[in-house]
């Protein structure tokens, strides 16, 4: 449990984060990249969101999915 204490004690200090997800991400991936970008904001961080592959266009009407990078 110390590595997600440190890991939330992290989080809480940043101002900046980024979320980066595998490439050829499937619905789960994007799902949880946006989710926790979405998160992040709310805690009121700026949150980059990076697909190098893009947002499958299945996905692009999911929230923030039009903010999603293709490079950081």
């Amino acid at each position: 449990m110390e590595g997600l204490s440190a890991a939330a004690k992290a989080i809480n200090r940043a101002k900046k984060t980024a979320v980066i997800c595998h490439i050829n991400p499937d619905g789960d991936t994007v799902g949880s990249m946006l989710s926790l970008a979405l998160a992040l904001e709310k805690m009121g961080k700026k949150c980059v969101r990076v697909s190098y592959d893009g947002i499958p266009a299945r996905y692009a009407g999911l929230p923030g999915a039009a903010k999603t990078r293709r490079e950081l």
